[in-house]
């Protein structure tokens, strides 16, 4: 049985499925079938359960019943490098969602931060995890916003501690109310990168920055690197202060953070 049907923003339209391989390969499935069927953007699509949840670099998005997993489908109409500033939006909106939903935690703002590039952090232990993906469906390009929050279950192998909200010791909120609160914070947040533009995401983003002014790791695909979080740049790249003097900016990686 699924929990109160959540309430979008106007013109936003909601796909409920009680189980679905992956919210975000449904979104490509209907954004490939938006023309001829019809209909407006953006989409929210919700399961109760996922069988094929998926995340970054195509690991498993553990996805036990009672979290929240979601899409939202929308048009892309700028270059997928400039789209992909969405992703510290998103992250923005997860913490802006929690803090309404678990007014305790609007009273401990501090235990909420972001870990770049695109997770979400509850006592320093991951919380919410954000994939986009963008692709092509004649005639115009559209991405897939992939979120998920851990509302009362979490993994435990996983290479960075991760939580949730009843295990921080909070009444987890049911997924509709929770995708409420998304669905309008994501709504605000990419109203302002449209008309102002990467600038005040990149100011309240790195206000919640896990690690921003210490030693990480960051994990490469063929190397790992040391050295300071200096930075995010202008297009939402880290910057890394090495130890050889040079900063390095860094567009996809793992980071750990150091002792």
């Amino acid at each position: 049985m699924k929990d109160a049907l959540p309430i979008l923003p106007q013109g936003a339209r909601l796909v409920f499925l009680n189980e679905i391989d992956s919210t975000s390969a449904e979104a490509q499935r209907i954004g490939q079938k938006l023309e001829e069927e019809g209909g407006g953007l953006p989409i929210w699509i919700w399961a109760l359960r996922q069988s094929m949840g998926r995340g970054r670099r195509g690991r498993v998005w553990v996805s036990e019943p009672g979290n929240l997993f979601c899409t939202q489908l929308r048009a892309c109409d700028t270059a997928p490098l400039k789209s992909a500033q969405l992703s510290f939006a998103a992250a923005l909106a997860v913490i802006d969602a929690l803090q309404e939903t678990v007014p305790e935690l609007a009273a401990q703002p501090e235990r909420l931060e972001v870990k770049w590039p695109n997770d979400v952090l509850l006592d320093r232990r991951k919380v919410s995890g954000i994939l986009l993906e963008s692709f092509s469906a004649p005639p115009r390009p559209l991405l897939a916003i992939g979120i998920g929050v851990n509302l009362v279950s979490h993994p435990s192998a996983t290479a960075f501690p991760a939580t949730d909200v009843r295990a921080a010791g909070f009444f987890a909120p049911d997924q509709g109310l929770c995708l409420s609160a998304l669905a309008a914070s994501v709504e605000r947040w990419s109203r302002i990168w449209a008309t102002q533009g990467f600038a005040p995401i990149r100011r309240a983003w790195l206000a919640r920055a896990a690690g921003l002014g210490r030693r990480i790791n960051i994990v490469l695909p063929h190397e790992t690197l040391e050295g300071t979080f200096a930075d995010l740049s202008e297009r939402g790249e880290l910057l890394l202060a090495c130890d050889d003097g040079q900063q390095r900016a860094i567009s996809a990686g793992d980071v750990f953070f150091g002792s």
